[in-house]
């Protein structure tokens, strides 16, 4: 596991993986862009259903976690993380095009009509549309994906803290508290050792900035 202060990508760094995932197919480029732009946890990624994408108004609701049962080794859907999981995540609009042209694709995959439900998951796993990805395959993915490009190895957590510096540096206008609102995170010494004021414009101010992101 990598050191919690080298897990993640510089913005410039940040800014080429996503360069290298757009030459990627759809499913790869969906599911690599969402987690880049969104900072879910890997489980909520794989947890997420299309009830909760909202491509119209460009968000997503986290609501849901993918988790291994330590009983009976299962791969089951439970609530977030905490509390402060639950949220609602803006999204750019390159993201949400992305996000469209592969729901289309997935219906196209697993069938229109019956086949395809409003709980369909987003990204399941490749073999059953039914099920939850196995949660390794993300972090397999991405050994292919940056192997040979010169980027640093981080883990698939290293991208909450890779968009969240990104973020954080590139839009002076965000406060950390509304970090750590669009994080989920319980505490604020998670986001950062300073406590300031959240606001509704404050999240407002994310969105509308997310708006011109056109990478």
């Amino acid at each position: 596991m990598r050191h919690a202060d080298k897990n993640f990508w510089q913005p410039a760094q940040f800014r080429k993986f996503l360069k290298i995932i757009d030459t990627q197919s759809i499913d790869i480029l969906a599911i690599f862009r969402t987690l880049a732009m969104t900072g879910m946890r890997r489980g909520e990624l794989l947890g997420l259903t299309w009830r909760y994408v909202s491509l119209k108004q460009g968000y997503i609701e986290v609501k849901h976690s993918a988790y291994r049962d330590d009983e009976d080794k299962t791969l089951k859907l439970g609530p977030p993380k905490s509390d402060a999981g639950y949220r609602k995540i803006p999204l750019d609009p390159k993201t949400v095009q992305i996000l469209r042209d592969w729901r289309f694709t997935q219906k196209m995959l697993i069938g229109r009509g019956t086949n395809f439900k409003i709980d369909q998951l987003v990204f399941p796993s490749p073999a059953d549309p039914t099920k939850i990805m196995q949660l390794t395959r993300p972090t397999n993915l991405l050994e292919k994906l940056i192997a040979g490009t010169g980027l640093p190895r981080i883990t698939i957590h290293g991208f909450r803290h890779s968009y969240s510096t990104w973020l954080y540096e590139e839009n002076s206008s965000v406060t950390l508290k509304d970090m750590q609102t669009i994080m989920g995170h319980d505490d604020i010494q998670v986001t950062m050792n300073t406590y300031t004021h959240s606001t509704e414009d404050g999240q407002n101010q994310i969105a509308e900035f997310l708006k011109q992101i056109d990478f």
